[in-house]
């Protein structure tokens, strides 16, 4: 069939009533409308209503178009204006006091020194030594240990870094993910000099001339021994050396690198289970912040503030950034110092945890130290099997299997018989018996207990193992197990 004959066969479109009439009909309506006599609703009404629709909907669209294209010019001649001003008036030598609102009711406020440079806005912050972050007075950071330091980081390098001279980073971007199009539009650094900590901020106020501020980040990393961030491996320092990357500034100096929020991790994840920076300062310094700003919150604070300038919320992400720096100096004190020196108050999960910190870290002397801790405290059964087993492993280390077999033993007091954990504290003692001390009989008495912790085919296997050894050293079995 040809398609002459398809379009044919095709039905046509229902018209109740043709458009010559349609015409015809609205004309004296609008003749009238001009005179006068028709009022603006019964003329609607008189007319077809799909028609006259259509011609509003037009007329609507164009009148708002033209209206949003004239505010569009005005905002943007607005700006353009403002950036001229900026740049005509010579600011870098101008300096303003402006008061920093507190983390807390107890924290004093300080003053800021503001300086223009182009396209950067420049703020620094001193603080005195005596100043501090919920309990922990920030002048302590100068006296930690680095040995510690750099075994709680697990980085040989910080040994030797000198704390006077390392350089604190947090940066607050356009966006929460990665990549070539997230810009760092406040990048705040921090660093001790003479008797203050300083805080600088550094924002930028017009996109697309971040060469003065990635000039700043070059020379403040070059004067620095080392640097400290939290979350700055994996998210801040890729995007500043790429940011100098898009600048065409020269790649930025590489340094000691401490990531707080691994060795956070590494100490606090099994308490608290999450270890943002805000859950570190309310568990661990103590102290939380009043009207502080969300980090989902900020990149849209920015964009709105180059649209309109107004700094009402840009204040609240200045100071966020700022407590943020002061925060990472408070954290490292105290994550150096509870793991140079054992608390006995402190929450025996965390103790564990720095136990293993220092097995890792083969500190065998302070993990020791603080899985002997964890084992004569009050901990829950978990933990203290795990301390137990810890400790254990250390004593076996120095070959001082009697004495391991002692602590295990000395843990299986403080959990449940018939539990999952003594199930795991006969399976040590069964293995040291059996592999280290050669004890076959006492081995097989305690492998007797040990289905709970090694599922029941791998105990059947042990204890027909045993059984074979006791039979050819000729040693007498029994089911009896001492102590139990």
């Amino acid at each position: 069939m040809s398609l002459k004959r398809k379009l044919a066969r095709l039905p046509r479109p229902s018209i109740s009533t043709p458009v010559n009439q349609q015409v015809s009909s609205i004309k004296p309506q609008v003749e009238k409308r001009e005179e006068g006599s028709v009022p603006p609703e019964n003329f609607l009404l008189a007319t077809d209503t799909s028609v006259v629709a259509s011609l509003k909907k037009s007329r609507d669209g164009a009148d708002r178009q033209q209206s949003t294209l004239s505010v569009r010019l005005e905002h943007y001649q607005q700006v353009y204006s403002a950036r001229q001003r900026r740049r005509s008036s010579d600011l870098t030598s101008t300096a303003t006091s402006v008061p920093i609102a507190a983390a807390d009711a107890s924290t004093p406020e300080w003053e800021t020194t503001i300086e223009q440079q182009d396209a950067v806005r420049i703020m620094t912050h001193r603080l005195s030594l005596d100043y501090q972050q919920g309990v922990v007075p920030v002048c302590r950071a100068l006296r930690q240990d680095t040995l510690s330091l750099s075994r709680l980081a697990l980085s040989a390098e910080w040994a030797e870094v000198d704390l006077h001279r390392v350089v604190f980073l947090d940066t607050e971007t356009t966006g929460l993910g990665g990549g070539t199009g997230i810009i760092p539009f406040l990048i705040g650094l921090a660093w001790f000099e003479d008797e203050t900590l300083v805080v600088q901020q550094l924002l930028l106020e017009e996109l697309g001339e971040e060469e003065d501020m990635m000039a700043r980040v070059h020379e403040r990393v070059a004067q620095a021994t080392g640097i400290v961030s939290y979350n700055g491996k994996t998210y801040d320092w890729p995007l500043l050396r790429t940011r100098a990357v898009m600048t065409r500034r020269p790649p930025l100096p590489t340094r000691p690198h401490l990531d707080l929020l691994h060795c956070a991790r590494r100490v606090y994840r099994k308490r608290l289970g999450h270890v943002r920076l805000v859950d570190i300062e309310e568990h661990v310094l103590q102290m939380r912040r009043h009207e502080d700003i969300s980090g989902e919150e900020i990149p849209s604070v920015y964009w709105q503030y180059l649209e309109d300038r107004n700094e009402t919320d840009l204040d609240k992400v200045i100071v966020h950034n700022v407590h943020d720096l002061i925060s990472l100096v408070a954290t490292l004190v105290v994550l150096t110092e509870h793991y140079t020196t054992l608390h006995p108050d402190d929450d025996p999960r965390d103790q564990l945890c720095r136990a293993k910190v220092g097995f890792r870290a083969q500190d065998w002397g302070r993990a020791e130290q603080f899985a002997q801790a964890v084992v004569e405290g009050q901990g829950s059964p978990e933990v203290i099997v795990e301390a137990a087993v810890l400790w254990a492993r250390l004593c076996g280390r120095r070959r001082d299997y009697e004495r391991a077999v002692s602590i295990l033993h000395q843990a299986t007091d403080k959990v449940a018989v018939a539990s999952v954990f003594a199930a795991a504290l006969h399976l040590e003692i069964a293995k040291i018996y059996e592999h280290r001390l050669k004890v076959m009989d006492l081995a097989w008495r305690h492998a007797q207990y040990t289905a709970a912790a090694e599922g029941l085919p791998a105990q059947e296997k042990r204890l027909s193992r045993l059984q074979r050894r006791c039979k050819r050293l000729a040693v007498p079995i029994t089911s009896q197990l001492f102590g139990c």
